[in-house]
């Protein structure tokens, strides 16, 4: 027997139960590029299939994910969109080929240099790559970062759509840019903490930490200045992936939380498996920071963590801190501090609520501990409350937050977790996206797939809310999305200005992913977006107006609400505007709630479309 198993959307005729041959149902998937392949379809072998044929094209060798001759992916070869036919074992399937939602465009931008990893230490986590997107020379697009681990990571400027095809094209400005080799990279940080107003460079690495100051402000041009030394951040032998900025102290600065896993997991050595712990970091202006970490509980800082986000949890005008960490052997469940204020002796006060707040469970939904290593947040439900969601060796987690003021899981109900692929291997995702890719006023959720170290690749997992009454769908067959690869680090942006956010992500060992959206409506109406850039004084609010709340309000009363952060993902930065699909609805009112809880409410017309600009920047 030759089973197919179904991945894709689209289908036709689906016969109601599963039958011998190719089975069950019939399957959808985008179209490839011409001449291209794409992902399609797993089959469960039972017996030799003989040649696997799409509209009379043998498809590629079947590709092995099991690792025991029964179950294969196979692609298909370039089809045009609409009615085509699988033949597999003389039986025949019908499917439709749809138009992608996303087409990887890396090598048309210039982004597609392969994640140098010939100085990776064997025996250790294959985990960390880095990337993160940031206007270093302030001319109004996003330059790009790479990280390698055996070369020194690349700088990228964004110049522009020189090439004519609607798409930005990246040139390597490295050297031309005064940038300081470094390698070993594992996050790529971009964030003004020098609130000067240009972003600055904080790369997490095996080894010791790097510090730059960019000087495109004061001196007029783009290089950067090595602050490690005086900033104190740099550590000495730790594995640090994730860096979380936010001012929780309200002084108008940075401060910084940063994430260490152990050096090299899951290596037996114990030399090699040494833990450094998690550090806060106090911002003191000029770049120096202390270190504060003895104002949290100590053996909680002491686990395997991946990211960090600081955000106003309980809107209570204060930064409060999600830890993401990876609870495998000597490590611990992710966590959750509340910000309480100075404690009357030069120190902070956080409380650990992680067991009552419900945002970091204990088991996922099939009993197991929970290995977090992205995070994002994001109001999926719409009650001006931050939902959270987290990556997984397993089952991914959606938390969202009740009318009881605590939070809870949801993912398995609304059916995003993906808790294995379907031939049966435990999904691996590690960077993961909350946003409103579709632009129609609710959230969706990019899983990013890859492999562990001692696994087969995995396609990423892409699931769409519709909206209606908590629907969402697996839309990463039919998106495009489903080419298995070594995923780590993730960011989000809008490569082209036309409002939708595309997806970039850094494979261990391989080229970078660039995936351009394609969304469009059904009658390729324009789509409609606002994006919105909080922007502090430097004084009362940090430069980059972190800890910022936006709220949207439409005219069917419809709230939609932001967390401004830097969207870190995974070993990432991404453009942390506050990204909103409008639909077909109409903007009545603009809020900015600023960290500090000042309201402030933006002018906006009342018909129409509310700004000429689709990209706000509001200052304080």
């Amino acid at each position: 027997m030759i089973r197919l198993v179904v991945l894709l959307a689209c289908a036709a005729d689906r016969p109601d139960d599963p039958v011998d041959g190719p089975s069950g149902d019939a399957v959808g998937a985008a179209a490839a590029p011409a001449g291209g392949w794409t992902w399609v379809a797993s089959l469960v072998l039972g017996t030799a299939p003989g040649e696997v044929r799409f509209e009379g094209a043998v498809a590629e060798p079947a590709w092995d994910v099991a690792d025991d001759a029964q179950h294969a992916l196979v692609r298909v070869p370039a089809l045009p969109v609409g009615p085509a036919q699988l033949q597999v074992g003389g039986e025949t399937l019908p499917f439709e080929v749809t138009a992608p939602w996303f087409v990887e465009v890396g090598p048309a931008v210039g982004l597609a240099t392969p994640h140098d990893v010939s100085d990776a230490p064997p025996g250790c986590s294959q985990a960390q790559t880095g990337v993160g997107f940031a206007d270093v020379d302030l001319d109004g697009d996003l330059d790009g970062f790479f990280g390698h681990f055996g070369a020194p990571g690349r700088l990228y400027e964004n110049a522009g759509d020189t090439s004519g095809d609607g798409l930005p094209d990246f040139a390597d400005r490295g050297t031309d840019w005064g940038l300081p080799d470094v390698d070993s990279i594992a996050g790529v940080f971009f964030a003004d903490w020098d609130d000067d107003g240009d972003p600055d460079l904080l790369l997490g690495r095996v080894g010791s930490n790097v510090a730059l100051e960019n000087r495109m402000i004061p001196d007029g041009s783009p290089s950067w200045r090595d602050v490690t030394a005086i900033s104190g951040l740099g550590g000495t032998n730790q594995r640090t992936m994730g860096f979380g900025f936010g001012d929780y102290d309200g002084d108008g600065d940075l401060d910084v939380y940063e994430v260490n896993h152990s050096l090299c997991f899951p290596d037996d050595d114990p030399t090699n498996d040494q833990r450094s712990g998690d550090h806060l970091w106090r911002n003191d202006g000029g770049h120096v920071f202390a270190d504060v970490s003895d104002d949290l509980d100590p053996d909680v800082l002491d686990r395997f963590g991946f990211s960090a986000i600081w955000l106003d949890l309980d809107r209570d005008a204060d930064q409060d801190l999600w830890v993401v960490n990876d609870w495998t052997t000597g490590s611990g469940r992710s966590a959750v501090w509340r910000n309480d204020g100075p404690d009357g002796a030069d120190g902070w006060r956080f409380t650990n609520i992680t067991d009552e707040s419900g945002i970091s469970p204990i088991k996922d939904a099939s009993g197991g501990t929970i290995n977090a290593m992205g995070g994002a947040v994001g109001d999926v439900d719409r009650d001006g409350l931050p939902d959270f969601a987290f990556t997984n060796l397993g089952n991914n987690g959606l938390v969202l937050s009740g009318a009881d003021g605590g939070w809870s899981l949801a993912s398995a109900a609304l059916g995003v977790e993906r808790a294995t692929l379907p031939w049966d291997t435990q999904s691996a995702t590690w960077g993961v996206h909350l946003a409103d890719l579709d632009l129609d006023r609710d959230l969706d959720v990019v899983y990013i797939g890859g492999a562990l170290k001692w696994g087969a690749a995995q396609p990423h997992a892409l699931f769409e809310n519709t909206g209606s009454g908590g629907q969402w769908i697996d839309r990463t067959w039919d998106g495009g999305l489903s080419s298995p690869r070594h995923g780590k680090a993730s960011a989000q942006l809008d490569l082209d200005g036309d409002g939708l956010l595309d997806l970039v992500v850094a494979n261990w060992g391989d080229v970078p992913e660039v995936w351009h959206n394609r969304f469009r409506n059904g009658d390729d109406s324009p789509v409609r977006w606002l994006a919105i850039d909080p922007a502090g004084d430097g004084v009362t609010v940090n430069r980059e107006g972190f800890g910022a709340i936006v709220e949207v309000t439409f005219d069917d009363g419809i709230v939609e609400t932001c967390f401004h952060n830097p969207v870190p993902s995974l070993g990432g930065t991404s453009d942390p505007a506050c990204w909103f699909g409008l639909g077909e609805a109409t903007v009545t009112r603009v809020d900015v709630v600023w960290p500090d809880g000042v309201r402030e409410t933006v002018p906006v017309s009342t018909t129409g479309y509310p700004w000429s600009e689709r990209r706000l920047r509001v200052e304080r």
